[in-house]
């Protein structure tokens, strides 16, 4: 699937009927089934969520995974098919030698370049769920060796969708989830058998509310923002900043009380809502390309991070390198 395809794609919140509500996308490698099982286990029927799978194996291999995968969940596991309208309930597993996409509610199936990174990319999965979905995706990021993912991540966590990456200490093959964690774009890292656990939890929960936030609190966000060298951000309208302050209290499961305490640490480590710049690096060889899109920092769009932006102040410019992530509480 090509970046004009999915740019040009309708949009799943403007088409007439859908019957998913989110879309998880879960990247694994080297070590990963073992995760994706524990994972599945804690997943539950009754919701309105698809689940596709993006794990590294050989072009020529035989894949066995969604037989093995369906032995673990009462959800329905099938192989991942060009053109599938996706259903509530079902695990898509996406063969060998191919890379998956989505478009709307629909799965694109394409053959990789030759030489382009690991296949299926998870980079490719993702971008196309950040583009597609926005605050309605949620990535996953397991065992495995390289960074596939991280980049794709990101965008996922600008949009102000829900990432989550195995801590490196449970996975067999810890590069692929410390990859994404080193760049802070993890909003929660947490070991298997509570990733599945967080995922239910966070369909579950319900849009929050824009807190009611004293304008001192802002002023203070924005202020130590700078200061951190996140960028001035006092010129975003109030609203913008109050909705992804939001979100961040709501995954992080802090209340109002607690972070305007004048105790409370440093907020861009904690609450940071800040819109730093998109990444700093060329994307990984076989990632889709995404449009540049830079606004003017008083524009705001529905609530949304600015799209190539990211909302937690661990990804900042200019915060060291190495820092560790905000973990789940």
């Amino acid at each position: 699937m090509s970046a004009d395809e999915l740019r040009t794609a309708v949009p799943p919140d403007q088409q007439v009927s859908s019957a998913i509500s989110r879309i998880v996308g879960i990247g694994s490698s080297a070590g990963g089934l073992e995760a994706l099982q524990v994972v599945l286990r804690q997943l539950q029927i009754g919701q309105a969520v698809a689940y596709v799978i993006a794990q590294h194996v050989s072009p020529s291999h035989r894949s066995l995974m969604a037989e093995l995968l369906d032995k673990e969940t009462p959800l329905v596991v099938t192989p991942a098919a060009d053109g599938l309208q996706m259903l509530p309930e079902h695990v898509y597993v996406t063969p060998p030698n191919a890379d998956v996409t989505i478009v709307g509610d629909r799965m694109r199936l394409s053959t990789p370049l030759q030489g382009h990174g690991p296949r299926p990319s998870i980079d490719a999965l993702f971008l196309s769920l950040a583009a597609q979905w926005g605050e309605r995706a949620i990535a996953v990021l397991l065992s495995g060796t390289g960074d596939d993912g991280t980049y794709g991540m990101r965008e996922i966590h600008a949009m102000g969708g829900l990432t989550i990456a195995q801590t490196p200490e449970s996975a067999k093959y810890p590069a692929m989830p410390a990859a994404a964690i080193r760049a802070g774009v993890t909003d929660l890292v947490l070991l298997p058998e509570r990733i599945g656990e967080a995922i239910v939890s966070a369909i579950n929960r319900p849009a929050e509310p824009t807190p009611t936030l004293p304008k001192p609190f802002l002023h203070r966000v924005v202020e130590q923002l700078r200061v951190s060298g996140a960028g001035d951000f006092s010129q975003y309208k109030s609203g913008t900043l109050l909705r992804q302050i939001a979100r961040r209290m709501s995954v992080l499961q802090l209340d109002e009380r607690r972070i305007t305490s004048p105790t409370w640490p440093p907020i861009p480590r904690r609450v940071g809502c800040c819109a730093t710049p998109s990444w700093s690096r060329s994307p990984p060889s076989g990632a889709i390309p995404m449009p540049g899109r830079r606004w003017p920092s008083s524009c705001s769009r529905a609530g949304r991070t600015l799209p190539g932006t990211g909302s937690c102040a661990s990804g900042c410019r200019g915060a060291p390198r190495g820092r560790r992530p905000t973990r789940s509480p």
